[in-house]
């Protein structure tokens, strides 16, 4: 893991230093934008870096996270033009579990339904 250390504005509009930011591993990269693991002081987190940030979908995509304050949504630590810092879960890709068949059990295929369900309703 490697640091740096830039000032930034948080998304609730407080200042404060990306020096608590420790960048890890890429873990993702696709067509609009890399994802690295990453350190946000003692929390995992990921830091998702958009190769575009004047991109139609990406400043939609900003805008709506910006706005998601729920626990079914990941928790965004803070936005900069083309990079936002964000909760991360070891669980991994939660498509990938489900069509993967990781998960075995119906509850708590049930449960994630009612979860997904519950954020989709927040969204509305």
């Amino acid at each position: 893991m490697f640091s740096f250390s830039l000032s930034y504005k948080y998304a609730y509009e407080t200042t404060f230093k990306t020096d608590n930011i420790q960048l890890g591993e890429k873990i993702a990269h696709g067509a609009q934008a890399e994802i690295l693991k990453a350190k946000y002081g003692l929390d995992d987190a990921v830091v998702k870096t958009f190769l575009d940030s004047t991109h139609k979908n990406t400043r939609q995509e900003v805008e709506i996270i910006k706005q998601l304050n729920h626990k079914y949504f990941v928790q965004l630590y803070y936005v900069h033009q083309d990079m936002l810092v964000m909760g991360f879960d070891e669980g991994g890709n939660l498509a990938d579990a489900i069509i993967g068949r990781e998960l075995k059990s119906w509850e708590i295929k049930t449960r994630i339904t009612k979860e997904i369900t519950l954020g989709l309703a927040y969204l509305h």
